[in-house]
């Protein structure tokens, strides 16, 4: 069962800076466990906070508040649907019976 998060933003043609260099960001991440949800997780919220520094024009010294709105935006997304898929998980094997 797949569980993968979803980015809801379309990508943009970047001006100055990629997303993949965005992922140097904080990585005191104390939330992480296992499962598609959690891998996902990292590069997503690089690529939103990539988008709110565009938004606000790249603007220096903002990065760590971008990184931590990102990980806002995105965290509902990825542990809802990984606890939806894990209920399912578990009431599949109840009704199996194992």
């Amino acid at each position: 069962m797949n569980s993968r998060c979803t980015l809801t933003t379309k990508p943009r043609p970047s001006r100055s800076i990629s997303p993949s260099s965005a992922q140097t960001a904080p990585d005191n991440d104390s939330t992480n466990t296992s499962g598609d949800a959690v891998d996902a997780r990292r590069p997503m919220i690089a690529v939103q906070a990539y988008y709110l520094a565009e938004a606000r024009g790249f603007t220096p010294g903002s990065e760590l508040e971008d990184w931590l709105a990102a990980e806002a935006q995105v965290d509902p997304r990825c542990f809802d649907r990984a606890a939806d898929a894990a209920e399912r998980r578990l009431r599949q094997l109840e009704e199996d019976g194992t």
